[in-house]
């Protein structure tokens, strides 16, 4: 395998792993790891084979941590803060947190809400007051034009 191939591959595998946030000093062992395994196969297609089995045990792990993870630490903490602000929301009859009109804490909370269902679509679940804030904040024009037209980010 050429040295210009090895640098494609590795180039490769950085894209992946910072896609996937992996830390860097996990990067860099499995930087070296994989080009050690390229430069000993005998094929590219040998390699991609080893490639896609790595990923396939990568996935298998996030999906069985994210389950512990998401009773341990995501259920708690939702009850947390959403019960927190449901409070706030009951006391105030307006629909937002503070006030009757919308101020940059109910844009936070509505934003924060919507992009916890991305990853968990059960979030508001049993929290019928703050999907309604979520909803009516998201819902105001000028803010659903943009929200509808602005580039696709997870942040």
């Amino acid at each position: 395998m050429s040295k210009r191939h090895q640098a494609s591959i590795s180039e490769k595998r950085i894209v992946v792993w910072e896609h996937q946030q992996m830390p860097m000093r996990m990067r860099k062992f499995f930087e070296l790891s994989f080009a050690s395994l390229a430069r000993l196969s005998t094929s590219p297609a040998t390699y991609l084979t080893i490639d896609a089995y790595s990923e396939l045990n990568v996935e298998l792990l996030k999906s069985i941590k994210q389950d512990q993870l998401k009773k341990d630490v995501l259920l708690p903490a939702r009850e947390k803060f959403l019960g927190f602000i449901t409070k706030f929301l009951k006391k105030n009859s307006s629909g937002f947190l503070v006030g009757d009109s919308v101020t940059w804490v109910d844009l936070l909370i509505s934003e924060h809400c919507a992009t916890m269902l991305t990853v968990a679509p059960d979030f508001l679940d049993g929290y019928p007051e703050v999907k309604a804030h979520m909803e009516k904040v998201r819902a105001i024009p000028n803010l659903k034009k943009w929200i509808e037209t602005r580039p696709s980010s997870t942040f």
